[in-house]
């Protein structure tokens, strides 16, 4: 990760924001401190999000970061939203009625008719991940919740 990596006057609010943050001006913001800056900079990190960043550096023996860390963690979690908005893209394409949610019965048809060979059971496993509350409905939020949880 290089400060090169973000348009220039993003670095500088960035920047500004980072030293807001580093109380003490010694170049380290505290790990409590990520969720707020990253919130103020405009990203919406889930407390699960927040809690492997901060477990992460922890496991470094850290309890601050630099602007450079910092930096680090945003184009990450810049990646993960990129990857939210590509997957509610594609459920869309299958959102016939465009109301963000799909009939686990057309699902079905879906993941039998597209892609690799699935067995009853590995369907319904997937099926019963993105329905969580047996609705007979999948929904857009469910279907991206289920995926990025099952990336980590």
């Amino acid at each position: 990760m290089s400060l090169t990596d973000f348009p220039k006057k993003e670095l500088e609010k960035i920047t500004e924001c980072f030293n807001f943050y580093d109380r003490d001006a010694d170049g380290k913001i505290d790990l409590e401190d990520i969720g707020k800056l990253a919130r103020s900079l405009g990203r919406i990190p889930s407390e699960k999000e927040l809690e492997g960043y901060t477990k992460k550096i922890k496991d470094e023996k850290l309890t601050q970061i630099s602007l450079v860390e910092f930096l680090e963690i945003l184009q990450d979690m810049d990646e993960k939203q990129e990857d939210i908005e590509e997957l509610r893209k594609a459920f869309l394409i299958f959102d016939k009625k465009k109301n963000g949610e799909i009939s686990v019965k057309e699902f079905k048809k879906i993941l039998m008719n597209h892609g690799e060979v699935l067995s009853k059971q590995e369907i319904n496993e997937i099926i019963q991940d993105f329905d969580p509350e047996s609705d007979g409905v999948i929904d857009i939020d469910d279907f991206v919740q289920s995926i990025i949880s099952n990336q980590n």
